[in-house]
């Protein structure tokens, strides 16, 4: 169950089915004790300037940048830039910062892996433990039995 303490994650992308990231991440929360949930935030990309100005009033800490998004127009112009990557978007005291890549974000196997592990100490100053079935979560049709689908 979400909570007032529980934090929030999310995931911009251009397609509900196209994105089980937020599964990957649930369940290594789970699996972490780390009171934390990842939601899909599906838009169309010309709404990225809308939705980037209005969710620094959301709960949410922090937005991954799916890769079809991480270099678009609406994206870079929103923050005053012509060319790069944008991998996530940090909410901080009602504002937006983009943190910028070398690269198009991966969201390959390991290029998943990697940016779990660095995000996650990013954000909780921790490496998570990461299971063997975690990439599993991918190919899912439904989230695993968590925190969030439960009722306590």
């Amino acid at each position: 169950m979400i909570a007032k303490t529980t934090k929030l994650f999310a995931i911009l992308c251009p397609s509900l089915s196209g994105s089980r990231v937020y599964q990957l991440y649930n369940y290594v929360f789970e699996i972490n004790g780390v009171d934390a949930a990842f939601i899909n935030f599906c838009i169309v990309e010309d709404k990225i300037p809308f939705t980037l100005e209005n969710i620094g009033n959301s709960e949410i800490i922090s937005m991954l940048v799916d890769p079809e998004f991480s270099d678009s127009i609406y994206m870079l112009s929103f923050f005053g830039l012509k060319n790069g990557f944008i991998s996530r978007v940090d909410i901080k005291d009602g504002s937006v910062y983009p943190v910028l890549s070398p690269v198009r974000p991966d969201f390959g196997e390991e290029g998943l892996l990697e940016a779990l592990r660095l995000n996650f100490f990013e954000w909780f100053g921790f490496f998570p433990n990461i299971p063997d079935d975690a990439l599993k979560t991918l190919k899912e049709s439904a989230p695993r039995e968590s925190i969030l689908t439960r009722s306590e």
